[in-house]
């Protein structure tokens, strides 16, 4: 079997076609991850991260490995040579496996001098080697994965026909229906469970997760499946003269089955990245898999942008693409609003956009005329049934820069999208209540508070008073109980007498909730802002003996908030105009 995988070796690097094949490969990765203009290209990404190249590279082995593979069977029929080979004192499976570990090791050692790209975008990076080195080995397992499958398929190819033209053309066919015809199919299907399942037969599914870093047991056993598969195909057709050989090989058949399932059944998931950015929260996960509504999401960015908002559009579809592992009824669709040469059509369309509250945002983006000034629209529709709500996707906030505020806006990319898929899973929502009357924060001071509360609750205001049933209410059983799910105490800064203060304490025991937003003193920007010095007074809110049997303290400290937004600060004087910089407010 040695013999053989070392001839087999040997032979493929005797003509000059094996050369003319990893030149071509070494040539073409070099052009379009570092030279040419395509979305391909990681220079043009803005960041050290190899995912350019780990997207490009299965498009490359469509056609390397079907080269590399092309003349295993294929040359041995044509020359007469098979009866030979099945002469010697080998089986089948060492026939077969002995030329599949040489193709193997073919592709795998075509792919080493890949690793100079590694240092290169390492080097580059700032800092230095400032660089997610977990996600790029999850994602070389990955592509060693589906190499492996696309040597298997190849193999196959190569064992049905006595042409080597045949045999390559039949291999590339293979390995594109299989990498993306699946896919296609599955994009096509109006329902979204029978599309995900279409989508599910295809590799670059599979491969999409392990290309950024993450491991799922269910990939792996995949492309397992598939290389046995097509091994196994290939040994029956190697030895399909010999009596009884698929019978032989029917063994097989339960493993191939029994393996996936078990894969769903004992879920194992790694995410390799440093910063676990592909892993779900436990809330997400858990709403997801609750709810197994139909939910129709539109993304209005995508097309021709730059490099930042093309990480945020990946982002987007990446953290979609993880919502439909634990609900399969989600379907997404991005929409090019410039993919339309219809000028008037495309302003009513995103007029139309605009009233519904999806608000815009002005780009200079490159084209073949240069740089032009572009709206777009970084937000996406979400439908429940006949229940729809505009999502923005860009974290925008004065002060911060373009790039933080990308950065900001991909690490919260979960975040926006689970909230309104929940806000519309919740069709009965529950009232929370602002508590008023002890000198809290006004309506106009928590607008933008509530506004955030009003996707998930109803949001109202109510006073304070000695009525001992002012915050509950009695059910049909005669019992009493809570009439908001939750009240917001925010900033009081007057004292709370005896009666009220029980009339809140009877709410808390009676199950109520209560959210303190508390300041042990005056010491707000309005009270700092003009003054170089600012003795902040404790407000007395009569509330100590309360908090004590609540289980906390509050200490008369002020918070360094290293989240702190940003506010308008006179940083100097330029003649008699003062220079005003946004800086954040830490206190």
């Amino acid at each position: 079997m040695i013999s053989l995988l070392k001839k087999e070796i040997r032979l493929f690097f005797a003509g000059p076609l094996a050369y003319l094949a990893l030149f071509v490969f070494f040539t073409a990765n070099a052009l379009v991850l570092f030279v040419l203009p395509t979305d391909f290209n990681v220079f043009d990404a803005g960041y050290a991260t190899l995912e350019p190249f780990f997207d490009w590279i299965p498009w490359v082995f469509l056609f390397l490995i079907p080269a590399i593979c092309m003349r295993s069977f294929s040359e041995e029929k044509k020359t007469g040579t098979m009866e030979v080979l099945l002469t010697r004192p080998l089986s089948d499976w060492q026939i077969v496996l002995a030329k599949y570990l040489a193709c193997f090791l073919l592709m795998f050692v075509s792919l080493l001098p890949t690793f100079v790209y590694l240092y290169t975008v390492s080097s580059l990076a700032s800092p230095a080697g400032n660089m997610d080195y977990g996600a790029f080995w999850g994602a070389y397992a990955g592509l060693l994965l589906i190499g492996a499958a696309f040597v298997a398929v190849c193999l196959f190819m190569s064992s049905l026909t006595d042409s080597q033209v045949v045999a390559f053309v039949l291999s590339v066919v293979a390995c594109a229906v299989l990498y993306q015809g699946f896919g296609l199919l599955g994009a096509m299907s109006r329902q979204g469970g029978l599309g995900l399942a279409l989508s599910s037969l295809g590799m670059r599914s599979h491969y999409a997760s392990m290309s950024r870093g993450v491991l799922d047991l269910r990939d792996v056993a995949y492309f397992i499946v598939l290389l046995l598969l097509f091994l196994t195909l290939t040994v029956g057709m190697v030895g399909r003269n010999k009596p009884f050989v698929w019978k032989r090989y029917a063994v097989l058949l339960p493993f191939l089955v029994l393996l996936p399932v078990l894969a769903v059944v004992v879920p194992v998931r790694l995410d390799l990245t440093a910063d676990k950015r592909y892993t779900l929260m436990p809330v997400t996960r858990q709403l997801l898999k609750e709810h197994r509504e139909p939910v129709y999401v539109r993304v209005y960015l995508t097309g021709d942008l730059p490099a930042g908002f093309k990480r945020l559009e990946k982002a987007v579809r990446v953290t979609l693409d993880e919502f439909r592992v634990y609900n399969p009824d989600i379907r997404y669709q991005f929409v090019d609003l410039y993919a339309s040469d219809d000028e008037a059509q495309r302003q009513a369309r995103m007029q139309e956009l605009a009233q519904r509250g999806i608000s815009p945002t002005q780009l200079e983006v490159k084209t073949k005329e240069g740089l032009t000034r572009r709206l777009i629209f970084p937000a996406a529709e979400i439908w429940v049934g006949d229940r729809s709500l505009a999502v923005g996707l860009l974290r925008e906030q004065l002060g911060r820069g373009a790039e933080e505020t990308l950065n900001h806006s991909i690490e919260n990319v979960e975040l926006q999208l689970i909230t309104a898929i929940r806000a519309l899973f919740d069709t009965q929502p529950s009232t929370v209540a602002f508590l008023e009357g002890n000198g809290e924060l006004s309506y106009t001071q928590t607008i933008s508070f509530g506004n955030a509360l009003s996707v998930f609750y109803n949001a109202t205001r109510v006073e304070l008073s000695s009525d001992p049933h002012s915050l509950l209410v009695q059910d049909s059983l005669g019992g009493w109980r809570p009439r908001y799910a939750c009240l917001i105490v925010a900033r009081p800064t007057r004292r709370f007498e005896e009666g009220p203060k029980a009339v809140l304490d009877q709410y808390v025991m009676y199950g109520g909730k209560v959210l303190w937003l508390l300041d042990p003193g005056d010491g707000s920007l309005d009270s700092l802002r003009g003054r170089d010095l600012h003795n902040a007074m404790l407000y007395d809110l009569n509330m100590e003996d309360a908090f004590f049997r609540y289980g906390f303290r509050l200490r008369d400290e002020m918070l360094l908030d290293r989240n702190a937004s940003a506010s308008p600060v006179v940083t100097g004087y330029m003649g008699n105009q003062p220079v005003i910089e946004y800086m954040p407010n830490f206190y």
